[in-house]
Formats: C-alpha cells, structure tokens, sequence
C-alpha cells in the first residue's frame, strides 16, 4: 500500500479535486431549484365583450364576476363585488 500511495499520490490528490468540484458545481447547479422564493404575479385585467362573463386569477385567489358590467359597478362604487375563491397549490 505504502509503494502505491508513493507512485500514484497525484493522481489521486487530482482524483479527489475533481470528485470535491464535481459536488460542489451539483450543489450550486440545483440550489436554485429549490430555493424557496416568492411567487410574483402580474395582475392584469383581460378583456371580454359586454355582457360575458370575467374572471380574474391575483395573488393566488379567483375572483369571478357573472359580467363585465358587473366589474365597472364594482370599481365605480364598491357594490357588485366579486365570487372569491382560493386557489389550489
């Protein structure tokens, strides 16, 4: 053991850097993936014609209005207000 440790020390000492990188670079490699971050969503408001029916998906709840005339009421004055429903995760 001792006359194979004395002729093949490089190549082990090499063996091993590139076994400790190949680990770490998987580490960093996957880390992101699961990172716990915040969702962000952008809350737009799509358009239907009079009449239809409007759904829209914010922060992770539904909100459903039978019309769309229903949805300029409830932004002038507050009544008409929406169906809210949490979504699933």
């Amino acid at each position: 053991m001792k006359t194979f440790l004395a002729h093949n020390w490089y190549k082990l000492m090499i063996t091993s850097s590139f076994l400790i990188f190949s680990v770490g670079f998987l580490i960093y490699a996957v880390s992101p993936a699961y990172a716990n971050a915040e969702k962000t969503t952008i809350n737009t408001t799509p358009t239907t014609p009079l009449g239809g029916a409007m759904v829209v998906v914010s922060n992770g709840y539904l909100f459903y209005w039978g019309s769309s005339d229903y949805v300029q009421t409830w932004i002038d004055n507050g009544t008409n207000a929406p169906k809210k429903r949490k979504l699933p995760l």
